[in-house]
């Protein structure tokens, strides 16, 4: 009998202190504090009475406003988008105006300067990539681009050079630009303009080079959304098919029909104005 008393003693302690409240004899949680002393004998408290709550669960997730934290530390203030209300306050010296929480690889926070993810294709190539003339396809450039996942926007200055010709004597050069999801092939621009399926606007990079001149610079920018969970490889690849010129028999070299095109140099690594570098984008 003794044996039993103690025992029945022993799991009514257990159960007593199973949740400790603070200024409230209705514990929701396996601790929890009333700050204003203002929650029901019974029952769960209103979501104006957690707003003075501190609630530590057997998860051992903590919230502050109120009793019922979805994760390791919730705070409720009570803001709405309309009337936002301020919940968080951590000065450890690195605080200053218009910087933000920046972790680092062990996931410790501190406040740094809010900082764009700048990168840079470096080398951007092997030199620089020869276009043929008259070529009414896309070619692969033999630059690749490699992206997380994500929206990215990606700029590029790319010198360009048109060599000279006796036979393309007419009209302007269009040169351009695309990424594509392969480099198993050339791609044919003369009735579509193919582009990775993960290009968003822009699509493609573009210039208009005149007749007269022999240098350029491609200046433009590329979108892409790589909506995969892994990074993925992108393509770059250059054509220049819808130039501007004469399409008589006599005046395209043989080519009846077709628009003039000069050979176009792509200019990577050789020269310093080259670059191609990307940022993230919401």
């Amino acid at each position: 009998m003794k044996k039993t008393i103690i025992l029945l003693s022993f799991m009514s302690y257990k159960a007593l202190f199973a949740q400790v409240g603070i200024n409230t004899p209705n514990p929701r949680a396996t601790l929890h504090i009333d700050g204003g002393k203002d929650n029901p004998a019974t029952g769960i408290p209103s979501i104006p009475q957690q707003a003075n709550d501190i609630a530590i669960t057997s998860a051992g997730r903590i919230g502050i406003g109120t009793i019922t934290p979805s994760q390791k530390l919730e705070i409720q203030t009570g803001g709405t988008l309309a009337a936002p209300v301020p919940g968080f306050k951590m000065v450890d010296g690195n605080q200053a105006d218009n910087y933000a929480l920046v972790s680092d690889v062990n996931g410790v926070g501190t406040w740094k300067p809010i900082a764009v993810e700048y990168q840079i294709v470096d080398p951007i190539g092997a030199g620089s990539y020869i276009l043929p003339a008259n070529t009414t396809t896309a070619n692969y450039t033999g630059v690749k681009i490699t992206l997380a996942p994500g929206k990215w926007i990606l700029n590029f200055v790319i010198p360009i050079k048109v060599l000279p010709s006796a036979v393309y004597t007419l009209g302007s050069q269009f040169p351009r630009l695309r990424l594509m999801d392969s480099n198993a092939a050339p791609v044919d621009v003369t009735t579509a303009n193919p582009y990775s399926a993960d290009a968003i606007r822009p699509r493609l990079v573009s210039a208009t080079i005149s007749n007269a001149q022999d240098l350029g610079f491609m200046v433009g920018s590329l979108g892409i959304n790589n909506t995969t969970a892994a990074s993925k490889t992108y393509y770059l690849y250059a054509d220049n098919y819808f130039s501007v010129g004469a399409t008589t028999a006599n005046a395209d070299g043989g080519v009846s029909g077709k628009w003039l095109r000069k050979q176009t140099e792509f200019v990577f690594d050789n020269w310093n104005e080259a670059s191609i570098s990307y940022i993230r984008i919401k």
